[in-house]
């Protein structure tokens, strides 16, 4: 009984988690909003880890590489035949459930003695409608990382104060693991814990000017870690030329109109209805929701002589000036940041900024609490009225999950059914032996499958975004997505030849379902309509593959994924005579990984161009002969000339091959015709440092979790 009541507080709010996240102690099929649903097949591309991604469209630089600690798991458990239903309980919705009130209790639990004031806190962090808005949409990464981003501002406050390296470490593993999840909220981390740190030397410890160099040793200690952590992301992006320049840091800025000082000073997200939230349509806030700041600024004025709520008071001033974005007072400043202070650009709307309030105000919230909770009871009445005060804060900050008990908030927290004609059409994918993409016209199902042997291809993102987009006759305006923009572009005299060069052998139109949220509503167009413009494409042909409502297309002129041609363009129509239908004339091929193509080209003496199906990107280099990745990184002249590499009119890849040329510099075989025996290997450089900044990452991964180990079992020793 007395271990209950002492553990109460986090007993109670791990069973309110479990009760609001009920729908997710399963391994029922989710999938809404951006929470997108994948098959094994495809979860398994993410083994070996690569820098270039190819499961979807022509292919890119992976900026997401900082998720590789996820990656590695989704790739082992997918190969091992688990499906996103089962992988992502163990990554993303069961440890949301624990992570977000456990992160909150201990960091409360630090600052405060009050249980009341930590249980208040908490609920106010985990409860609120911002977070419970997008866990319902599936954007739990942002959450779990900001769960994180909190244990290495509670681990990286001990080191301050208590100067035990231990902390630094824990500090570290805790930044790791919120980069992991998401690199936004790492971002904001990090302006956290330097925050503090300026806070900590003039206003906690007013450190001498003698004693100022030791004590920022300590405090960027877990910066440095982090850093020699992260290099097997940092290094490979840096040298790809995407760490600052990429398309997310690339967007525009989004959402003005939806964005205020009242919404973040309330703490209210602006699409909350309290049901289903009504995304892009901004609500009414309710008159209760002023209480939140109420509460929160009474405990900065309370507390204010306790430096660490003075602290979270200012980190929930800078929260609330972010996340009102562009609007007054001051609203030039948050486009200013946006366009010039480097990695703001990630920002495009400032509702991320949601968790420095979020953050500030559990810990004012629990001040005020604490404060009511010491202050002398002056009869009954005060102690009925304080409590019941109290009472009706949580009261009010809990009725927000009534959705998520009642079910009527639907969204991630419905059973989805995979219509039986997906898992044909994945079947029949899966079935090919050769490499070809498939086309989703207008866009890819939630139900697709990519593979790095079959990647998907969505036509509206290939015209806005991809290589497609300057390969569009129409121009392309928000309110031009859909229909006619694709029209447009099938019906162009070279759109035959664009599908070809892109082994592009399927195209897909998926089905309407509304009720599995697989609907074309974006684009603005019915399903007929894409029909009917397909059908009338002489270059394609209707399949059956087994699939009752879907339809599917056959490309029959699509060509392999790496050939060989006489022509240096495909201006106008391909010429398919110069073509292999099957693989290089004379040549054998084998895909290694994402990066890296072995390539063998026997009888051969005339220059003929190769030609590789993915997008451009001057780093794919060949290099003729044996082929060792570290002798890359040292000797300049390692692989072809750059000049023989050519961004042909695709956006693809071609490469100028000279026999007598070549086999005059590098190692080939001569046959007794005259003619030669050619290896290659096709490869994406960046993937050395990967190697390199691995290798690193993995060395000081062993010895800082080696560390914290043995400091751990000395622990336990002494108990």
């Amino acid at each position: 009984m007395r271990i209950v009541k002492q553990y109460i507080t986090p007993i109670v709010l791990f069973l309110l988690s479990l009760v609001v996240y009920k729908n997710w102690l399963n391994f029922s099929i989710l999938s809404y909003g951006d929470y997108v649903y994948y098959f094994h097949e495809s979860l398994s591309s993410f083994i070996p880890i690569s820098v270039w991604k190819n499961n979807f469209g022509f292919g890119t630089v992976d900026i997401l590489l900082w998720r590789t600690p996820q990656n590695i798991i989704y790739g082992l458990l997918g190969n091992a035949g688990f499906d996103l239903n089962v992988i992502d309980r163990f990554i993303v919705l069961w440890v949301w459930i624990i992570i977000s009130w456990l992160s909150i209790y201990l960091f409360l639990k630090y600052i405060f003695k009050s249980r009341l004031a930590i249980f208040v806190g908490s609920v106010i962090f985990i409860f609120n409608t911002y977070s419970l808005s997008i866990s319902s949409q599936g954007q739990l990464l942002i959450s779990i990382a900001g769960c994180f981003a909190i244990l290495s501002l509670l681990f990286f406050i001990k080191l301050m104060n208590e100067r035990k390296i231990i902390y630094a470490f824990a500090s570290i593993i805790s930044l790791f693991l919120t980069a992991s999840y998401d690199l936004r909220v790492l971002y904001m981390g990090v302006i956290l814990l330097f925050s503090y740190f300026i806070f900590y030397v003039l206003f906690i410890d007013k450190v001498k000017v003698a004693n100022i160099f030791k004590t920022s040793l300590y405090a960027a200690f877990p910066i440095f870690g982090f850093c020699f952590l992260s290099l097997y992301w940092i290094l490979p992006l840096m040298n790809s030329s995407t760490l600052t320049g990429n398309s997310i840091l690339s967007r525009t800025l989004f959402g003005n109109e939806f964005l205020n000082i009242n919404y973040a000073f309330t703490l209210f997200h602006p699409f909350w209805t309290g049901a289903v939230p009504a995304w892009f349509e901004v609500q009414t806030i309710p008159i209760y929701f002023w209480l939140v700041p109420f509460f929160a600024f009474l405990g900065l004025i309370v507390g204010i002589k306790k430096k660490i709520i003075l602290f979270f008071g200012l980190v929930s001033l800078l929260g609330i000036f972010l996340t009102k974005q562009v609007s007054i007072p001051f609203p030039f400043i948050y486009q200013f940041l946006f366009e010039y202070l480097p990695g703001f650009s990630a920002f495009r709307e400032a509702s991320k900024f949601y968790f420095l309030i979020i953050l500030g105000y559990s810990v004012l919230v629990a001040s005020t609490v604490e404060w009511l909770l010491i202050k002398k009871n002056k009869g009954n009445i005060w102690l009925y009225g304080k409590y019941s005060l109290i009472l009706l804060f949580v009261g009010l900050s809990l009725w927000n999950v009534k959705p998520f008990v009642t079910g009527e908030i639907g969204s991630l927290l419905i059973t989805r059914n995979i219509n039986k004609d997906y898992l044909e059409l994945r079947s029949f994918i899966n079935s090919q032996n050769n490499f070809s993409r498939t086309a989703w016209i207008p866009a890819s199902s939630r139900w697709h499958i990519g593979t790095v042997t079959h990647p998907e291809v969505s036509i509206v993102n290939m015209l806005m975004a991809g290589p497609w987009e300057s390969l569009s006759e129409q121009k392309r305006e928000m309110n031009d997505l859909g229909g006619e923009m694709i029209h447009t572009f099938l019906q162009q005299k070279n759109a035959n030849d664009i599908f070809d060069s892109s082994s592009i052998k399927y195209i897909v139109i998926p089905m309407h379902n509304e009720i599995e949220a697989d609907v074309f509503s974006p684009y603005g167009k019915s399903r007929e309509y894409y029909v009917d413009q397909l059908d009338h494409l002489d270059w394609l042909k209707r399949i059956d593959v087994g699939t009752k409502n879907i339809i599917v297309y056959e490309n029959v002129g699509a060509v392999p994924h790496i050939f060989t041609t006489n022509t240096s363009t495909m201006s106008g129509q391909l010429d398919r005579d110069s073509v292999s239908t099957t693989e290089l004339p004379n040549t054998k091929f084998n895909y290694i990984s994402s990066t890296e193509y072995s390539i063998q080209i026997s009888q051969t003496k005339e220059p003929f161009y190769l030609y590789f199906s993915e997008s451009y990107h001057p780093d794919w280099k060949i290099r003729i002969g044996d082929f060792d990745w570290w002798r890359g990184l040292i000797d300049k002249n390692y692989f072809l000339s750059e000049d023989k590499h050519l961004n042909n009119q695709f956006k693809l890849n071609t490469y100028l091959i000279d026999p007598s040329e070549i086999c005059n510099r590098f190692a080939c075989q001569r046959n007794s015709d005259g003619s030669y025996t050619i290896n290659m290997t096709l490869y994406f450089v960046p993937q050395i440092y990967l190697y390199v900044g691995g290798i690193i990452s993995g060395i000081s991964f062993i010895m800082i979790m080696g560390y914290l180990g043995y400091k751990l079992l000395k622990h336990f020793e002494k108990i």
